[in-house]
């Protein structure tokens, strides 16, 4: 821009295509849709959601939707003072890619489970000619739509999955010191959003928790006779209060990544560095930083306490390294080309170089 100031900048597009299977058996987290259940269990209001289907009522044979709106700008600047210093400084966006399937096969999987033993412990009950008496569960497929996996724990990804990105920013300014010595101060700042964590969407809303010993309470189950599955406990002619009350009350759990998550950081990062000088180099760094968030890191299967209130969550990082110090070194040999020693032949070429 001018014989002091020079500008970078640029624009990047990310365009992530989410996943898709040659047989269309995925399966993502719906929770809107009306249940086919609202036709035989009326005393519970509108039922929604379940397992939703990928290549069919319409849906494409992808995962999930795609976004296309990723734009991630780019700009820094540098700026001589003088002849001994400069300042710079930048901003930018960057995504990251999608986060994995998740539990994207239900209904495409099936599990047959038995007692190999009477009540006793002992008698057997069945052997290992005709280890499943009853026949080997099969998988519905997409068969059962939202009813797959009634009064079961069910998760899978998100159809509409927000994105992760980090908003990134600095401002440095570099001084270059008698004796080949260079020293900088500097501010680093990073504002991440939408950081995936696993969120559970059937829980209890914190409106109901004043309600204390009445959830545990043993009230009828408007499921008794609808839902079948013997190892559901909304099979039972019984069911825990608390149970009706949550926003799908036909499944336990619903648990699927969410882009839910954020997190701020801000470091003072000071360094000294030795330029080369008789062929070694020395690099000091410190780093004065807080870093705070409420997911914690990227592979973490922690949960918020209260998906109602996910900023009750925020505090001090697992990440978090209130000081960092770092001192290294490079040396080069006095050997190989343009060096004292070994500076001609084949042999230069291959042990020259640094340290």
């Amino acid at each position: 821009m001018t014989p002091k100031l020079t500008l970078t900048y640029g624009l990047r597009y990310n365009l992530e295509l989410p996943d898709q299977e040659d047989r269309n058996q995925y399966v993502y987290l719906d929770l809107a849709t009306p249940s086919p259940l609202n036709s035989r269990v009326s005393s519970l209001g509108t039922l929604t959601g379940g397992p939703g289907f990928t290549s069919v009522n319409g849906n494409g044979r992808r995962l999930q939707i795609t976004q296309k709106r990723n734009f991630d700008p780019r700009i820094g600047f540098a700026y001589r003072l003088d002849e001994k210093t400069v300042v710079r400084g930048g901003f930018g966006i960057l995504h990251a890619p999608p986060f994995g399937l998740g539990n994207s096969s239900a209904g495409y999987s099936a599990v047959t489970t038995s007692n190999p033993a009477l009540a006793n412990g002992v008698t057997p009950q069945f052997n290992l000619a005709n280890p499943f008496p009853s026949g080997l569960n099969q998988p519905t497929g997409n068969s059962l739509g939202l009813n797959t996996l009634l009064g079961q724990n069910i998760g899978g990804a998100q159809r509409q999955q927000r994105l992760s990105y980090s908003e990134v920013w600095s401002l440095d300014v570099q001084r270059q010191l008698p004796g080949n010595f260079v020293i900088s101060i500097g501010y680093v700042g990073n504002n991440g959003l939408d950081l995936y964590t696993q969120v559970n969407y059937n829980q209890l809303p914190d409106s109901q928790l004043n309600l204390g010993s009445q959830l545990l309470a043993t009230v009828s189950n408007p499921f008794y006779g609808v839902i079948t599955d013997r190892t559901s406990p909304l099979s039972a002619p019984t069911v825990q209060y608390g149970q009706l009350l949550r926003p799908h009350p036909q499944f336990l759990n619903m648990t699927a990544p969410s882009g839910a998550g954020r997190s701020t950081y801000h470091a003072l990062q000071t360094s000294v560095e030795h330029r080369f000088s008789q062929g070694l180099s020395l690099l000091f760094a410190y780093t004065y930083s807080k870093m705070m968030d409420n997911v914690g890191d990227y592979f973490n299967a922690a949960q918020f306490q209260s998906i109602y209130c996910q900023s009750c969550d925020r505090s001090s990082s697992s990440q978090d390294l209130t000081h960092v110090i770092r001192l290294s070194g490079q040396y080069e040999l006095p050997i190989g080309h343009g060096k004292p020693f070994l500076n001609r032949g084949v042999l230069s070429e291959i042990v020259g170089g640094s340290l």
